[in-house]
């Protein structure tokens, strides 16, 4: 996987993110009931889904996603 620093703006601080389980290399991030949300990957060929616990930094995988080519 690549290290890659994550991080998000609310308007006023940056905050760091931890790496995801998974390479969603090239993947756009979704948001479900105010999470973020992982999907897949452009690159790396993964139909893996997790998403981000902001409070405690952790990412968790859920079910994979089913419509992965």
């Amino acid at each position: 996987m690549i290290d890659i620093t994550r991080f998000s703006y609310d308007g006023d601080i940056f905050h760091n993110h931890a790496n995801a389980k998974n390479g969603h290399y090239w993947t756009t991030l979704a948001k479900i009931d105010d999470t973020p949300l992982a999907v897949g990957g452009h690159s790396s060929n993964t139909n893996k889904a997790e998403i981000l616990d902001i409070a405690s930094n952790t990412w968790t995988e859920i079910a994979e996603y089913p419509y992965h080519d």
